[in-house]
């Protein structure tokens, strides 16, 4: 598990190993970390843009006691599987290029993640909205993520409209398939755990679908 204090210390660590400024994306439970929806994580999710920067931001974290593993322990045969890295009994870095496993990180994901961390001289942290990180936690079916969507809708103000037009969005991006599953998770958290999911939600996505046949 890692803090936000801990996580700020690495930070500030591997931003001294970098050899240029890089600029990366907090995703998973890091992202809920700095929305104050979690105390500590065990994965740190990070999506990267550049591959030389993310080679780079793995350097960093081996030159600091990370070891690589294989990532069809933790994501099967799954297509687009990030780099995994993980210190002995402690936090793991998954480390993305681009998509994260099913979801484009689309250029409306990055606009929208304007919370903005800078670590010495070298290293920004930019976090993804909760908008985003909601669907992209929706699409993993994990248990554990069921508890972290439940906390983004009971503590934000979600604007819908947000939502609805990245799922249509990635739909255009050819996710149609994760989108639908996102969809099905959707209607099963809102039946067995009540959350407030509302209709138009569903129904405007597929309609989306139904657009495209």
């Amino acid at each position: 598990m890692i803090t936000l204090k801990q996580q700020e210390t690495l930070f500030m660590e591997i931003s001294r190993k970098l050899k240029k400024r890089i600029i990366t994306y907090a995703v998973g439970g890091n992202a809920m970390i700095y929305w104050g929806h979690k105390d500590a994580t065990v994965d740190v999710d990070m999506v990267f843009t550049d591959a030389h920067e993310m080679r780079e931001f793995e350097e960093a974290l081996k030159s600091s006691g990370y070891t690589g593993m294989d990532s069809s322990h933790v994501y099967g045969l799954k297509d687009n599987r990030p780099v995994l890295l993980k210190r002995t009994g402690q936090e793991r870095f998954d480390l993305f290029l681009d998509k994260v496993i099913r979801f484009d990180f689309s250029d409306a994901m990055k606009k929208r993640a304007e919370k903005t961390f800078e670590y010495g001289e070298n290293l920004v942290i930019k976090v993804a909205d909760y908008h985003d990180v909601f669907l992209m936690k929706c699409a993993t079916d994990r248990g554990r993520d069921k508890a972290d969507i439940k906390a983004i809708l009971e503590n934000e103000d979600i604007d819908w409209d947000i939502i609805i037009s990245e799922a249509c969005n990635q739909i255009r991006l050819g996710n149609g398939g994760s989108v639908f599953d996102v969809l099905g998770e959707c209607q099963k958290m809102k039946e067995e755990m009540g959350l407030r999911i509302p209709d138009r939600f569903f129904h405007e996505v597929w309609d989306m679908f139904s657009d495209k046949t």
